[in-house]
């Protein structure tokens, strides 16, 4: 007499699901790429994942490979339901208008957008020294951050254990970059007759992935665990 199953052993099995908060950033480059890595290094494990993926150069094959992570695709094993989050990063570099349309298509498909206008070294600066310069452009921004940050080099080799610490310096670190990418969103957005997009030079939106991030590690942890991306 052939083995017997309880009809609970014929149901299909649902697929595992990590219960920590799960991003993925699709990214332009890999001075980006390699600063999330480190990112994850300063958080540790076992909280909240953070995983990577690199597209061509150009804004919008970032964007459409970030919305085929979004809706699955089953030939290339790619599971929709893999992602809490999914964000990609890229910078202006003067193409406006396929910033627009790449901004248009990733936020039509639940995809978060981070800019940064000229370029992700703005965000990079922020860490050492307000800077507002209205109008800059790429130039400008690599030349100021060579000031403050000599021995940074753009790509995999960037040494961002480098970059200052919140406790190094009182107007220093990860938390004061956040605090003065909102103070140029707040000032731009004060001023639309003047500084719309893409003159609102410089921003950038990297401090709202961090932002995300903070908060799902805090509420990983609990009220009491300061998040060490704030407190070091």
């Amino acid at each position: 007499m052939g083995k017997k199953f309880s009809s609970d052993q014929h149901r299909r099995r649902v697929p595992y699901r990590d219960p920590r908060t799960t991003f993925l950033v699709v990214c332009e480059g890999q001075t980006e790429e390699h600063y999330l890595h480190f990112i994850k290094g300063r958080l540790g494990r076992g909280t909240i994942r953070v995983e990577t993926d690199r597209g061509n150069s150009d804004c919008m094959s970032i964007v459409n490979l970030a919305v085929r992570h979004a809706r699955g695709d089953t030939q290339r094993g790619i599971d929709p339901q893999r992602y809490d989050q999914i964000w990609v990063l890229f910078d202006w570099d003067e193409h406006t208008d396929e910033v627009r349309r790449a901004r248009q298509v990733a936020e039509a498909a639940g995809i978060q957008v981070g800019l940064s206008n000229p370029n992700f070294e703005v965000w990079l600066l922020w860490h050492f020294m307000d800077y507002m310069q209205c109008g800059c452009l790429k130039p400008h921004v690599d030349a100021a951050l060579k000031k403050v940050w000599p021995h940074y080099v753009k790509g995999q080799k960037t040494n961002f254990n480098e970059l200052p610490r919140n406790n190094d310096d009182p107007q220093q670190g990860v938390k004061h970059a956040i605090h003065r990418a909102e103070q140029a969103r707040r000032y731009f957005g004060d001023h639309p007759e003047s500084f719309t997009y893409p003159d609102d030079r410089p921003s950038t939106d990297v401090d709202q992935l961090l932002t995300s991030i903070i908060r799902a590690w805090e509420s990983s942890h609990g009220p009491d665990e300061k998040c060490s991306l704030l407190s070091e």
